[in-house]
C-alpha cells in the first residue's frame, strides 16, 4: 500500500526559528508570540493545506490549544487531521470536541514509527498529508518521508527564543529544489520545494 504524499510545512523566523504552534511546546521564552502583528498570524500556515489533505498535529499542540476544557459544540471545519496522542495528553472530552469539530479525524495514541505511521495512513487511503509535527521534523527527514517542503518566512526576528527547525538533529543533509516562490499579506514570503532523491 503505497503512503500519503507528504508535504512539511516550516514557517519560520527572519533568523531561522520556528514559529508554528508545535514549536510553542519547547520555546523557552514565548512571550514574543503575543506582540502585535504577530499574533493571529501564527495559524496562517494551515491555510496551505489542499482540499483533500489531512493534516498531521501532536496532542500536546491540541491539548496547548484548550480542547480538553472546551464544552460548547464547536462549528464543524472542513479540516481533515491526523492527530499523533501517543502521550495520551487528550482527555475523553478533548478527543470528542475533536470528532465534532473537523471533518475527519484519525488518532494515533499508539506509538509507531514515522514509517509506520505513513503506512497506516496510506491504509486509510489517505492520499495526501500536510507534516505540522515539530519535534518530528528531523524524523520525517531522516527517513525520507518527505516528498515535498514549504517555507513560510515571517517578518519576525525572534533572537534565542525560537525553536531549532531540526530540534532533534538532522545526520544527513538533504537538497532541494525551488518549484514556487509567492508572497501573502504583503509581508510574508512562501518558498514551496521538491526534496531531491538521496544520492
Amino acid at each position: 500500500m503505497p503512503r500519503p504524499t507528504t508535504t512539511l510545512i516550516l514557517p519560520i523566523s527572519a533568523d531561522g526559528k520556528l514559529v508554528s504552534r508545535d514549536a510553542i511546546l519547547t520555546d523557552h521564552n514565548p512571550a514574543w508570540r503575543t506582540l502585535p502583528g504577530v499574533i493571529g498570524y501564527l495559524q496562517q500556515f494551515f491555510d496551505f493545506s489542499e482540499s483533500g489533505d489531512y493534516a498531521l498535529t501532536t496532542g500536546e499542540v491540541m491539548a496547548l490549544s484548550g480542547v480538553n476544557q472546551k464544552t460548547l459544540t464547536p462549528e464543524q471545519s472542513n479540516l481533515s487531521l491526523v492527530v499523533l496522542d501517543f502521550n495520551h495528553v487528550l482527555t475523553r472530552s478533548g478527543i470528542a470536541y475533536l470528532r465534532r469539530s473537523v471533518a475527519n479525524l484519525v488518532l494515533l495514541r499508539t506509538r509507531l514509527s514515522p514509517t509506520r505511521i505513513l503506512s497506516y495512513l496510506g491504509r486509510l487511503q489517505i492520499t495526501r498529508l500536510t507534516l505540522h509535527s515539530t519535534p518530528m521534523n528531523a524524523l520525517w527527514l531522516e527517513h525520507h518521508l518527505v516528498d515535498h517542503l514549504t517555507l513560510i518566512i515571517y517578518p519576525l526576528v525572534v533572537g534565542e527564543s525560537g525553536t531549532p527547525v531540526t530540534s532533534l538533529g538532522l545526520q544527513s543533509p538533504r537538497t532541494l529544489t525551488l518549484v514556487e516562490t509567492t508572497t501573502f499579506d504583503t509581508n510574508y514570503v512562501c518558498l514551496r520545494y521538491d526534496l531531491n532523491p538521496t544520492q
